[in-house]
Parts: C-alpha cells; sequence; structure tokens
C-alpha cells in the first residue's frame, strides 16, 4: 500500500504538469498502469453531439475510422449518466440494446471502473474507463476516485483560457469586430499558383517532309545537334527507283534527240522534230531533277542547332507518317521561357510585366523569378482535360535558365485588392454562377 500511495502521488503530479490535453490523456490511459492492473483504458470526452473517444492505451494515434471507435462511441452515447458516481462498476448488464452488448462482449472485457473526469463542481468534461477481467474492489476504487479527481483538476485546468481581458465583455466585442472590419480593409497583392513548364520561346518543329514510313532515327531525345545534321531518315525504295527510272527516261530522250539532229543534215524533214524532242528531253530533266529532290528529302537534317526533343526511337521505327506531321521538335536552351497554364476557374486580372515565381520540381528550394511577358485571353483544352489560359512569362536575372521541359508551380502576381476580396472571391464567384446575379 505505501508503494500504491507513492505512486498515486507521481500520478498527480504529472498530470498537474501536463502542457497539453493530448499529454494528459496520454498519462490517463497508460500511466495509470502502474497504479492499477488493468486491460484496456478509454477516455472519452463530452460534447454537444455525444461522447467522443479521445485516447486508447497502447495506441499512439487513434484512428477514427475504424469499428472499435464507432463501437466504443455508441456503448458510451448509451452508459452515460450526467448523475453518475464519480467511480462507479458498470458490466454488460446495463445494457438494453443487443447489438451493444455484443459489441461489448467482443472489444471489452466484463469487469469495468468508470470514471467522472472533471472539476469538483460542475459538469463532467469527460470520463475514464478502466476494464478488466478480474472484480474491481474497494481499496483500488478509492485510489482511482483520488486519481480521478487530480485527473479532472488537470483537465479543468488546461480547458480554461488565462488571458487576460482589460476592457468589459459589449466592449470587447465591439474592439473586437472594429478590428476584424479594419483588417479586412487592408491592401494586399492578390496572386494565384498555376502548374508551368519551361518551353522554347521559338521551337523549331520537324515535320514528315513526304508520305512515308520511318526507316532510321539517327539522333537521341535530348540530344545536341548542329545545323546540317541528319535527324532520321524514310524509306526510300520508292523514291529510289523513280529516280532510276528518271535517269534511264532522260537517257532515252538524249539518244533520240542526237539522233534527229545527226540525221537532220541529210533529211530536213527531220528539223521540224528537233524542238518536240528538244522539250521533251527538258521535261526529262525536270523529271529527274524532281525525282532527286524527292530522294535527298527522304534524310532530314537540322536546319539549325540546339537539343532534340521527341519520344523513344523504337516509337517511331517503322512508323508511316503523313506530309507535315510533327515528329521532332529543336530548341535552343537560350531562348527558354516559362509557359504557364492558368485555369479559367483561377483566373485573376493581370497586366504585362507582373511578376513571376517559378518553384521547380527538380529543385524546390530555389525559386526562380521571372516577368510576365504575353497573356492568352482565350481559353484552350490543357492536357488535364481543363480549360486554361496560356501565359508567357521570361526569366530574368543572370546564369543559364532553367532546363528545357522542367514542370515548375508558378506564382503569379496581380493588383493590389482589400483582404476582404482576396477572402471571399472565390465564394463570391461561386454564389454570382449559382444564383445568377
Amino acid at each position: 500500500m505505501p508503494q500504491r500511495l507513492a505512486t498515486l502521488i507521481q500520478l498527480e503530479q504529472e498530470a498537474r504538469q501536463a502542457p497539453t490535453r493530448e499529454a494528459l490523456s496520454f498519462i490517463m490511459v497508460n500511466r495509470t498502469a502502474r497504479l492499477l492492473p488493468y486491460t484496456i483504458a478509454l477516455f472519452w470526452t463530452r460534447q454537444p453531439a455525444g461522447p467522443r473517444l479521445a485516447a486508447v492505451s497502447g495506441v499512439p494515434a487513434l484512428d477514427r475510422n475504424t469499428p472499435f471507435v464507432d463501437a466504443m462511441e455508441q456503448l458510451l452515447a448509451n452508459l452515460d449518466r450526467p448523475a453518475q458516481p464519480p467511480v462507479a462498476t458498470i458490466d454488460p448488464g446495463l445494457i438494453e440494446a443487443p447489438e451493444l452488448r455484443s459489441e461489448w462482449e467482443e472489444y471489452l472485457p466484463p469487469q469495468v471502473l468508470a470514471c467522472r473526469i472533471g472539476p469538483p463542481a460542475g459538469e463532467p468534461l469527460g470520463g475514464l474507463w478502466l476494464a478488466r477481467d478480474e472484480p474491481w474492489s474497494e481499496a483500488e476504487m478509492a485510489l482511482v476516485e483520488t486519481l480521478a479527481g487530480a485527473y479532472g483538476h488537470a483537465l479543468a485546468a488546461l480547458e480554461r483560457s488565462p488571458r487576460r481581458h482589460f476592457l468589459p465583455g459589449r466592449n470587447r466585442r465591439l474592439a473586437a469586430a472594429a478590428i476584424a472590419c479594419a483588417a479586412l480593409a487592408i491592401p494586399v497583392p492578390q496572386s494565384v499558383l498555376a502548374p508551368a513548364t519551361v518551353v522554347d520561346r521559338d521551337p523549331l518543329v520537324v515535320a514528315a517532309p513526304l508520305d512515308g514510313v520511318i526507316e532510321a532515327v539517327e539522333v537521341e531525345p535530348n540530344q545536341r545537334v548542329a545545323a546540317g545534321e541528319p535527324l532520321f531518315r524514310l524509306e526510300d525504295t520508292s523514291a529510289r527507283s523513280r529516280l532510276e527510272l528518271a535517269v534511264k527516261a532522260l537517257a532515252v530522250a538524249e539518244a533520240e534527240l542526237l539522233k534527229a539532229r545527226q540525221e537532220a543534215f541529210s533529211d530536213p524533214g527531220q528539223k521540224a522534230r528537233l524542238a518536240l524532242l528538244e522539250a521533251h528531253l527538258a521535261q526529262r530533266i525536270a523529271e529527274r531533277d524532281h525525282a532527286a529532290a524527292l530522294l535527298a528529302r527522304t534524310r532530314v537534317r537540322a536546319e539549325r542547332g540546339g537539343f532534340v526533343l521527341f519520344t523513344d526511337p523504337n516509337d517511331w521505327l517503322g512508323r508511316p507518317v503523313a506530309t507535315g506531321e510533327r515528329v521532332m521538335t529543336i530548341t535552343d536552351p537560350e531562348r527558354a521561357e516559362l509557359e504557364i497554364r492558368l485555369p479559367v476557374a483561377d483566373a485573376i486580372p493581370l497586366t504585362d510585366g507582373a511578376p513571376v515565381t517559378a518553384w521547380f520540381n527538380a529543385d524546390p528550394l530555389r525559386p526562380v523569378e521571372a516577368r510576365l511577358r504575353r497573356i492568352g485571353y482565350e481559353a484552350y483544352e490543357a492536357p488535364d482535360g481543363l480549360f486554361a489560359y496560356r501565359l508567357k512569362a521570361a526569366f530574368i536575372g543572370e546564369g543559364v535558365p532553367p532546363r528545357i521541359g522542367l514542370q515548375a508551380t508558378a506564382k503569379v502576381r496581380g493588383e493590389r485588392v482589400t483582404l476582404f476580396w482576396y477572402l471571399l472571391r472565390r465564394p463570391v464567384t461561386a454564389l454570382r454562377q449559382g444564383v445568377g446575379f
């Protein structure tokens, strides 16, 4: 018994020194086991909607989305009585509903000691249940009643506010309302967050020069190329055969023209055919040059230097393409800029030159500054299916611009507005759209 009294005093001291209600809840459901043995302990608080389970022994964080919590709160609501003694034993026989009695038998031992937790005078703030299989003795109930009083005193002290007010109640409320109204008139910069991507200001689109099938891709994604370097090659069997036929037809036309010129010396009637054969030769030359040009166009080269952007090369091998279909894009990192996709629902008034701050997903701790240089006034359907405005911002400051293709979250600052409008712009817009005024 002396050892229990020493433990009781120590628990009372720990409870009164608990800095928060969570710390006190932990002491009640876990440290009480140093004084009395039990299987499970529950601490609950009284709320307007009914008893609410706050802590369970052996559980560091209570998950409210479990059948156990729902069952315990139903039991507490069924057994909570305002006139209940400070400490009393309860058993499943006190429950009238059979389903609640079965839940008790499933989750709790049969012997439960219910303790009232709250100030000595006044409504209880909650309760502590200690459950085990053995009955509770009178001596144990006396110890728990003393400890529950200390717990209630500590909980009531944490619930009270230590603030001191220098104004009467009515004047204090008026002063608080005046301060709130004045705060709503404070001008603040309006801003909006939107997804952004680093793009080239003037990218070069590499498209298929003619209908065909891609035979080989001669560069890798994100590879730097120089002007004139080969990019990909179309299947050239048809173009090569056409060139060979055009060359042979040209040889035949040249032979016919040569024969006609030789016969013209002895037969003046052959002179009339010379003009026709010369025109036919010119046509064959044009056909050969056209076939050679088509064959040359099957090998696509870079018109300028930069980085090549496209998907995996294996996705293009053997793929038929039409004339003008985009295959690659050549970008220049020196012309990088920020493309912002501003959702229509988040649109705010913006002006050219508005400051922009971008936090890149690859390096979120180092923001990059930019200036808005172009605002799209027509919404388009973004890749995520939402309609958005396209904004372009130029990077400012020294150093190498971010790599093209990086994703970021951009904060675009607009005009200064009152705090009232900053907080209520979205609700007012939704209300206007809903009621139509």
